[in-house]
């Protein structure tokens, strides 16, 4: 289920970055992050269930929206948002959830 949860926020995200430009642009991505091997075992260890995700934005692309939708009890609801210009985004975002909340990460260049 949760793995469900996180594919659909990263269609919306892929939807949202795409959806403010006239013409689609090729550059322009999201998809599951490639770890290595050793990664993704030192990533088992530390028994989180998080998802990376790696973007790619072309230069027309000035500031972005990601909104993070919980299905409860049969309905949707937002359950945050984060934004900003898109030199604040990073390569890559992280997406996790716990039994009482949904944390996302904005991982830039340096690692933080």
């Amino acid at each position: 289920m949760k793995k469900i949860i996180c594919a659909l926020l990263a269609g919306m995200l892929a939807l949202s970055l795409c959806a403010c430009a006239r013409d689609v642009q090729a550059g322009m991505s999201i998809a599951p992050t490639a770890f290595s091997e050793e990664t993704m075992d030192v990533l088992e260890l530390l028994g989180d269930d998080i998802q990376f995700y790696d973007l790619s934005l072309d230069a027309s692309v000035k500031s972005f929206a990601i909104s993070l939708w919980v299905y409860r009890d049969g309905e949707w609801f937002e359950d945050g948002k984060m934004y900003g210009g898109s030199d604040t985004l990073g390569r890559r975002i992280a997406i996790r959830q716990t039994e009482t909340s949904i944390d996302l990460y904005n991982i830039s260049e340096t690692g933080r």
